[in-house]
């Protein structure tokens, strides 16, 4: 079975990193490094199709058509800084990536809400969207984040050159979610 045109090609990702989280002044930083694993190595195709059976679901698409094996070291960083306006607070950042993808960006999240201020925030790669990681206190509380990113991107192993799609060099996003 042919992919569809809409479709990028199966990846099969897996990742494995080392982030620090670190504060320079009122300056919060991010380091990390990763290694981003594609193809049939990491077995994701292989239990995605068994997960598939289990559930009586049809296959993924032309598994045979994903991407070649290949481990992409990557290095990223995010620079920000929080101001907290009583119940809320506002947050903007500048962030880069180099490796599986390979852009640099800024951004900002206006969090209303009552969540510790002694949490360390970690944030989704794919969406973009923050989560409690590690709390010191017992306080906890829930928060209504909006935000968005304008990232200029440079290159992109999940679309690489010749196939149909491109990445595209500007990325926008918007975000809305409770942390």
């Amino acid at each position: 079975m042919k992919p569809s045109l809409k479709d990028r090609r199966y990846a099969g990702v897996l990742l494995a990193g080392l982030h620090s989280h670190f504060a320079l002044g009122s300056t919060e930083t991010r380091l990390g490094v990763d290694l981003v694993a594609f193809g049939p190595q990491t077995g994701v195709g292989a239990l995605h199709c068994a997960l598939h059976q289990l559930f009586g679901m049809p296959p993924p698409d032309n598994l045979a058509a994903q991407m070649p094996n290949h481990i992409y070291p990557t290095v990223s960083t995010e620079v920000g800084k929080t101001y907290h306006l009583g119940f809320a607070h506002l947050r903007h950042f500048a962030e880069a990536q180099a490796g599986v993808g390979s852009y640099v960006g800024i951004a900002g999240d206006f969090v209303i809400g009552g969540f510790d201020k002694n949490v360390l925030m970690l944030r989704d790669q794919v969406s973009g969207q923050r989560f409690p990681g590690v709390r010191s206190g017992a306080e906890q509380g829930f928060g209504l984040t909006l935000g968005g990113d304008i990232a200029y991107v440079f290159d992109s192993a999940y679309l690489p050159g010749g196939g149909q799609w491109r990445p595209a060099k500007k990325r926008n996003r918007l975000r809305v979610g409770f942390s």
